[in-house]
């Protein structure tokens, strides 16, 4: 039976007395109670012919729901029923997605965990979900793989990153629809820098000894994805650079640094390298 509060099972009591005869006259005094009430619903007790006694019970919690029967307080020897309550269909609204790790590099790999539940947030195992899509930036080349079932309602997935930086979205999927109330993201990350697709340039290729200009670094690793965050220093080299000093980087976004570059007192070639 769906623990949806609506299906139900019957129950049903036939009482007797020591002779075989049956008990009429009891509805008042029986009860049908559940070992964990939570989320059970039993209906009121009623004769349905002499001596045999019926309720019903539904429940919004799935697994196994244990029954006793009571007369008043007294509980009637061991009688008692184990009924089984299974999830409902999957409701989207009620089901997540998580990421981890909520920034990984460019390259890398995202584990997906989707928690599928029902309408009373039940677990639901018993389904054949696509595997995730994928959008945003850092979308371009990624690619996803099925979902396995992990047997308790989640769901694990394996996301190859390409080599684009930015926002990755997530969502799964069932039967071509979205499987979670909301896709999840995360921001993929550039990885470290590379010399060979980083620049520097400076504002003025002639200053005069004592003056000042501007040094800009656009930042960027092997993919061409630029870099925020950098803590930045510079080395000095030339004939020029005794007495020469570089302030420190001021970040601009979008993978751009800048510094002040004041010479010293010498005249001569200079050479900034960015560290």
């Amino acid at each position: 039976v769906v623990a949806d509060g609506q299906q139900a099972y019957t129950l049903t009591l036939t009482a007797v007395d020591s002779e075989g005869n049956p008990v009429t006259g009891e509805a008042s005094r029986l009860r049908f109670v559940p070992q964990d009430t939570n989320g059970v619903t039993v209906g009121a007790i009623s004769e349905i012919k002499p001596g045999v006694y019926s309720a019903t019970v539904s429940s919004t919690r799935a697994g196994n729901v244990v029954v006793r029967a009571f007369s008043e307080q007294y509980q009637l020897g061991t009688l008692q029923q184990t009924l089984k309550f299974v999830a409902g269909p999957l409701d989207a609204a009620h089901s997540s997605i998580t990421l981890n790790p909520d920034k990984p590099v460019v390259g890398g790999t995202v584990t997906a965990i989707w928690t599928a539940k029902d309408a009373y947030d039940n677990p639901v195992t018993s389904l054949t979900p696509e595997a995730p899509s994928l959008a945003g930036a850092a979308a371009v080349g990624s690619t996803a793989s099925g979902w396995t079932n992990n047997g308790d309602g989640t769901w694990t997935a394996q996301i190859t990153l390409g080599s684009t930086a930015g926002e990755l979205e997530v969502m799964p999927k069932l039967n071509g629809q979205d499987a979670a109330a909301n896709a999840a993201k995360v921001t993929v990350v550039a990885d470290a820098l590379s010399s060979n697709q980083s620049k520097v340039s400076v504002a003025e290729d002639h200053v005069k000894a004592g003056e000042s200009t501007t040094v800009t670094l656009i930042a960027k690793d092997a993919h061409g994805n630029t870099i925020s965050g950098l803590s930045l220093s510079a080395s000095l080299t030339g004939t020029a650079s005794e007495g020469a000093t570089v302030s420190s980087w001021t970040e601009k976004g979008d993978g751009s640094y800048v510094a002040t570059l004041t010479t010293g007192g010498k005249t001569g070639e200079l050479r900034v390298m960015p560290l």
